[in-house]
């Protein structure tokens, strides 16, 4: 956790810009985070019924903060760039300046929450590694999960909308069900079905350096821009 804060730290450029006006949060130290707090459970909580409890728990307690704790003059509820309880605790607590101004969507209530979507991937993890599973099962389990994550997402959104810059519990829930599907439909092609010369790309390669080394390579473009199209047809707002 803390080498990808660093990490982040540096690609932000805060220690040459100074702490008071470098943006302190970063994706990188989302990530961190998320992973750090995800792994403490699966360390303390091992057992499936444990874990599925902390999720509940943290997809809940993300949607009561924004839902009903009251913010000094905007009230509770309040799901805007100014007056959500996000943007409050990072304006009260985080230093440095904010990517917005008045929010940042890497801020301190978004990187916790996204403990959330990150216990995902290790109950997904679990499914794949049951030995007593057969393939079709295991495809069957992940491709149900994640239509039923999609499908409260999608519920839950008329009264809790699902938003990316906030990370709200809906958005988790959203891209929680979209990964499940995503790993059910390449569990299937590579593992089960054996097609794996055409995914020779994506082997050792290293996210982090995908991510941050080749920012603007015409993949990660042509991916981005689906993604957009795609935040569109399912919803998901800005703010």
């Amino acid at each position: 956790m803390v080498i990808l804060i660093v990490l982040g730290l540096l690609y932000n450029g805060t220690f040459k810009s100074g702490f008071e006006d470098g943006r302190i949060a970063s994706v990188l130290a989302q990530i961190g985070i998320g992973y750090f707090f995800a792994a403490l459970i699966v360390i303390y909580f091992a057992s499936f019924r444990s874990r599925i409890i902390w999720l509940v728990s943290i997809l809940l307690a993300f949607g009561i903060i924004p839902l009903f704790i009251p913010v000094p003059g905007f009230g509770s509820g309040v799901l805007t760039p100014k007056g959500s309880i996000n943007s409050f605790i990072d304006q009260l607590f985080l230093p440095g300046k904010l990517i917005y101004g008045n929010h940042d969507p890497e801020g301190i209530l978004c990187s916790l929450s996204a403990t959330g979507v990150t216990l995902m991937g290790t109950i997904a993890g679990n499914i794949l590694r049951k030995r007593k599973t057969t393939d079709w099962q295991k495809i069957g389990y992940l491709a149900a999960t994640g239509v039923g994550l999609i499908v409260l997402a999608l519920l839950f959104s008329s009264f809790y909308p699902i938003i990316k810059k906030a990370w709200t519990s809906t958005f988790n829930l959203l891209t929680g069900g979209v990964g499940f599907l995503l790993i059910a439909f390449f569990y299937l092609i590579i593992d089960h079905w054996g097609f794996r010369k055409w995914a020779f790309y994506f082997k050792d390669m290293n996210y982090l350096n995908e991510l941050y080394g080749h920012k603007w390579s015409s993949a990660c473009k042509l991916l981005f821009q689906l993604a957009l199209r795609l935040e569109k047809q399912m919803g998901i707002t800005d703010y």
